[in-house]
């Protein structure tokens, strides 16, 4: 067990360093955005992106999850499962085309239709490359690509924003030629070339990768819902300058979206060598203790200094930071919710995805149109943290029955009390004092985990120090 420990310390370790660099160089260029793009520009741009979030993995029909599972499986060899998955994504990538017909002819995506199509297929393809490059065990290769990916996002924005003022057609440009270079290091790393052959695609092993990934589809559809639908009712209530605002907002909870990714990448591959030997539902335990006190006390600290750091954006987008505490909840949900979703690929129970996130993705869109009529953009916030709240109970309570796992009820509300009273404090304007209490409460609390981690960190660095 402790031999589990260790690898799962140094695969997360190494996933965080690199997602760690990766998103500080893509955080400190968000100026960049807010000096050289109008609200409305970037509220364009966000909901291209989270359009083009969907319909990538449309594109796949989730063959990148099958290329993570059955790539880890003996029973194959890794080219026969990137041929067949890539011959997925060849043949539907026509028919996934002509789904983006219609939304070609809205006003927001008119202009930039073919740009979209790029970036979308650019993006099921990195997906599964990626997906892959993990299945295979080339941890490094990944971690190191996800460097060069927002290296070259930064050089490209710098070169087509600030240079050539191309504003919104630049930044998307940026992103399909960072999307382009990570693939080209990837494929050069891992001399992909050896693992593609038209001999190895099969109907039978087609058929398996579907078996698996078809039942994750409707259950993607619906998290998209439910993490992206906020911007479209914005859009549709308030205009393109409020969904600007509102990704703004979200960049903050991007920090606890890229520490809940980098975790999940470690612990799914730990959690699918571990299942089924002895003693995992105390791993499984142990692990989410630790993983939910990271992201809660990361929560709350982002939350004290959401005003501040906004504060050093165009006037334009300061409102920001009223918005950010409950997206930090919602990006806390999302990962929690996000830990207990591997459960489903570990017992290969996919189908159980779509029941589960049908209420959480029903929730988010009624209580967006409601709250959002009433109260603006907060309404989207508000909203986006209840469904992923929702979301997570339900698969805690579905999963636990099927994996005979215990979770932690008491401790993750105890955790989200004390953050949702941090929120409402700063929002109405109380002391510091009052957010700093809250901190030290929630450190108190977790104090035996906190005490843990610090532990397990500092032997996991003599470790390294020794080799």
């Amino acid at each position: 067990m402790e031999g589990e420990y260790k690898k799962l310390t140094g695969t997360t370790a190494l996933f965080t360093g690199a997602n760690v660099i990766s998103k500080l160089i893509k955080i400190l260029i968000v100026p960049l955005y807010t000096f050289f793009m109008t609200t409305a520009e970037f509220g364009t741009a966000e909901t291209l992106q989270v359009t083009i979030s969907l319909l990538g993995p449309v594109f796949l029909l989730g063959a990148n999850e099958a290329a993570i599972r059955f790539t880890m499986k003996d029973e194959y060899k890794p080219e026969d499962i990137l041929s067949n998955c890539l011959a997925l994504l060849i043949m539907f990538s026509l028919p996934g085309i002509m789904l983006c017909i219609p939304l070609i002819r809205l006003s927001v995506f008119h202009d930039n239709w073919w740009l979209m199509i790029l970036l979308v297929i650019l993006s099921a393809a990195e997906t599964l490359l990626t997906s892959f490059t993990k299945g295979l065990g080339r941890k490094k290769v990944f971690a190191v690509s996800e460097i060069v990916s927002a290296a070259s996002l930064v050089i490209f924005n710098l070169l087509l924003l600030a240079v050539f003022r191309a504003g919104l057609r630049g930044y998307l440009l940026a992103l399909a030629l960072a999307s382009v270079f990570r693939m080209l290091f990837i494929s050069l790393m891992i001399h992909v070339s050896g693992y593609i052959s038209v001999k190895r695609v099969n109907r039978r092993l087609l058929a398996s990768i579907l078996k698996f990934s078809l039942p994750i589809m409707p259950g993607v559809i619906l998290w998209w819902v439910m993490n992206s639908s906020g911007r479209y009712v914005i859009l549709w209530l308030s205009g393109a300058s409020s969904v600007g605002i509102y990704a703004i907002a979200c960049r903050l909870s991007a920090i606890v979206i890229s520490l809940s990714t980098v975790f999940h990448q470690a612990w799914q591959l730990s959690a699918i060598k571990k299942y089924q030997e002895h003693g995992f539902r105390e791993f499984y335990s142990a692990v989410f203790g630790a993983y939910r006190t990271v992201t809660f006390m990361a929560a709350a600290l982002l939350i004290a200094f959401s005003k501040p750091v906004m504060m050093l954006l165009d006037p334009s987008y300061r409102e920001a930071w009223q918005y950010a505490p409950f997206m930090l909840l919602s990006a806390v949900f999302l990962g929690l919710s996000g830990f207990v979703y591997i459960n489903y690929t570990l017992c290969e129970k996919t189908i159980g995805v779509f029941a589960t996130s049908l209420a959480g993705a029903l929730v988010c869109l009624a209580m967006s149109i409601i709250l959002t009529s009433r109260i603006g953009i907060q309404g989207a916030a508000v909203a986006s943290f209840a469904s992923f709240y929702l979301l997570w109970l339900i698969m805690s309570v579905h999963t636990g029955r099927l994996l005979g796992i215990r979770n932690d009820y008491i401790s993750v509300h105890a955790d989200m009390a004390i953050v949702l009273a941090e929120s409402f404090l700063l929002l109405k304007g109380y002391s510091y004092i009052f957010t700093v209490l809250c901190l030290l409460g929630l450190f108190f609390i977790n104090r035996k985990t906190i005490s843990a981690l610090i532990s397990g960190a500092a032997e996991f660095a003599g470790s390294v120090r020794r080799k």
